[in-house]
């Protein structure tokens, strides 16, 4: 099989300084990605099937802005985004056979929400960001066929084994969120530097900056059927992770001409474990294949 796709995009926005440090804006944006064929197909009906291109229309205005001598950053964003033949990652599995990684398309989803982003220097060496964001996402027409093998049992004992029949099922992922999509989501960071006093050999001793910095991620599915599993035959939720917290730290000695630094850092300190992505592969191989993240980790790291 073969097939050539072609597809205009682009963008096109309009600011409005309504300062000399602030603006808002509108912009659109058409993004475009082609076609796609499945390797690794197990029958002639994958083949034939193929993925369409996908298409996406973005709409997004907000604000940015710059306030108090630029000592406050802040940022709004409101974005939509209309998907057309979203290209969807899932396995495909049966009882007879291993699981394929493929992709499907999705007829129409759309992705909306707003995003914060604040920076602010409230005193002097002392940095403060955080970023918030709230993102509601939804199938809204995604149905996919799939081809089940079934063998029939033997007339007897001696009989010959009967061929595989294929039996076509439709799973309907209408209305579910989009894979990895959290409701809500956050990051911060705090970092204040401390000149340190007097000198070595006549050179300054730098600073020290301590720095903590959080993340907050609500409950995300991996998969299209609300973590249920590909056929939607699970608990919800059961492939996917719960909201959880993580916390990194880091002091750093920074040299008084801003040449050199030394860090000493530790990154997930509460030895938060949390899963990164799991697959449900009870069909075709019958495991479940969970991917945890990095566990809590420290070093020191010379610039």
């Amino acid at each position: 099989a073969d097939d050539t796709w072609t597809a205009p995009s682009g963008e096109v926005s309009l600011a409005w300084d309504f300062n000399e440090t602030s603006s808002l804006y509108v912009k659109y944006s058409r993004g475009w990605k082609g076609g796609h064929f499945n390797g690794g197909a197990t029958s002639v009906f994958d083949i034939i099937t193929g993925v369409d291109p996908e298409t996406v229309n973005s709409y997004e205005g907000g604000l940015r802005s710059f306030w108090f001598d630029q000592r406050l950053m802040l940022n709004a964003t409101g974005f939509y985004y209309d998907y057309q033949d979203m290209q969807v990652f899932i396995i495909d599995q049966t009882s007879l056979g291993y699981p394929i990684p493929k992709l499907v398309n999705a007829a129409d989803s759309v992705v909306y929400g707003i995003e914060l982003d604040m920076q602010a220097e409230p005193l002097p060496f002392l940095n403060i960001s955080y970023n918030f964001a709230w993102v509601k996402s939804e199938y809204l027409d995604f149905a996919v066929t799939f081809v089940d093998k079934f063998r029939p049992p033997r007339p007897c004992r001696t009989c010959p084994r009967p061929d595989p029949i294929d039996i076509f099922r439709e799973y309907d992922y209408t209305g579910n969120p989009l894979i990895a999509s959290p409701r809500y989501s956050m990051t911060g960071t705090v970092e204040y530097e401390i000149p340190l006093p007097g000198t070595l050999f006549g050179y300054g001793l730098g600073s020290l900056i301590p720095r903590l910095s959080f993340s907050w991620k609500d409950q995300v599915y991996f998969d299209t059927c609300s973590g249920r599993g590909t056929k939607c035959n699970f608990p919800v939720g059961y492939f996917g992770e719960e909201p959880y917290w993580l916390f990194n730290a880091a002091l750093t000695w920074r040299s008084a001409n801003e040449q050199f630094e030394l860090m000493g850092w530790v990154h997930n300190f509460t030895n938060q474990y949390y899963k990164t992505q799991n697959f449900d592969l009870s069909e075709g191989i019958g495991v479940i294949l969970d991917a945890y993240a990095v566990p809590r980790g420290f070093g020191i790291t010379a610039t």
